[in-house]
């Protein structure tokens, strides 16, 4: 295998439990943490880094990061003004209100 062979799945799940580690440190609780390692694990199997010669865990701990702030992101943008999250049957509910205000 020359250098430019991208890295077998073999390869990246030997860090399987070093990147749950470090989802349970990035995540909030148990459920984000595995939401989170997930999101990683799909992120890094969709583009594995071309270089077998790449650092791995470095690799996948910027993926994770990528993943983490995504996540963060998406957390934030479903926060009302009062700092409080709002429920996806509000969210469902303001989608609903939406709609009939554009059809009108």
């Amino acid at each position: 295998m020359g250098t430019s062979d991208p890295i077998s799945i073999e390869l990246l799940l030997q860090h399987d439990s070093w990147l749950r580690a470090l989802a349970t440190r990035l995540a909030r609780d148990t459920d984000e943490a595995e939401e989170l390692l997930q999101e990683t694990w799909l992120a890094a199997l969709r583009r594995p880094p071309i270089q077998r010669a790449t650092d791995v865990r470095g690799w996948l701990k910027q993926v994770a990061y990528d993943e983490a702030r995504k996540a963060a992101k998406l957390y934030l943008r479903f926060m009302d003004g009062e700092g409080k999250i709002v429920r996806r049957m509000d969210l469902e509910l303001v989608a609903d209100q939406t709609l009939e205000v554009l059809v009108e």
